[in-house]
């Protein structure tokens, strides 16, 4: 006689143990699909986080850009004429300079002459300072720039240089010019311009 009693009864075993896999992959699924969201929000996050840091450095860059440059020098003037910084800007409006600085020996400390409030240079034009010891009013700084060696500085008003040049060697009536205006490297000019494009 053949007893069947023993398969039968492994049946519902093998058929529970089908259920049992059934339900691991259902959560192993799940599992994944939930993965899948943790990392695409994350990345979204990440993009999210990377436009907002890249637009705040495009900010920034923006804020540090000006039109307004040192452009001559002169610290040997053999006329009437006390020794002057030219600014110039390459703008097609007027900048206000008001809490603008300009001096020299930053470097070692000194202070800086600070724009009084309400002056500015005009669009696509100049600016002429004094550098006579603050002798002949508001576009006078309280320091003199020395022939022999001196560095000058153009400071914004949150005390970020703007533009920054060192001269030295300076004959009588000579400057210390960039050519072309604003954009040209710093060389000597025979010719001084005075609130005009500069020469060679």
């Amino acid at each position: 006689m053949i007893r069947l009693y023993p398969a039968l009864w492994a049946l519902p075993l093998a058929l529970c143990a089908g259920c049992t896999g059934s339900g691991k992959v259902a959560d192993s699924t799940q599992t994944t699909e939930s993965d899948a969201d943790s990392d695409a929000d994350a990345d979204s996050d990440s993009d999210s986080d990377s436009d907002a840091d890249s637009d705040a450095d495009s900010d920034a860059d923006a804020d540090a850009d000006t039109s307004v440059y040192l452009n001559e020098l002169q610290a040997a003037d053999s006329s009437s004429m006390e020794d002057w910084i030219e600014l110039v800007n390459v703008s097609g409006s007027a900048v206000d300079l008001s809490g603008w600085q300009l001096g020299d020996g930053i470097d070692s400390g000194k202070t800086p002459w600070t724009f009084p409030a309400g002056m500015s240079v005009p669009a696509n034009g100049y600016l002429l300072i004094y550098a006579d010891g603050g002798d002949t009013g508001d576009t006078s700084t309280d320091f003199k720039l020395d022939k022999d060696g001196d560095q000058v500085w153009l400071l914004n008003p949150d005390g970020a240089i703007v533009d920054t040049t060192a001269l030295s060697g300076l004959a009588p009536d000579q400057t210390w010019a960039r050519i072309p205006d604003a954009t040209g490297s710093w060389t000597i000019s025979n010719s001084p311009t005075p609130s005009a494009t500069n020469a060679p």
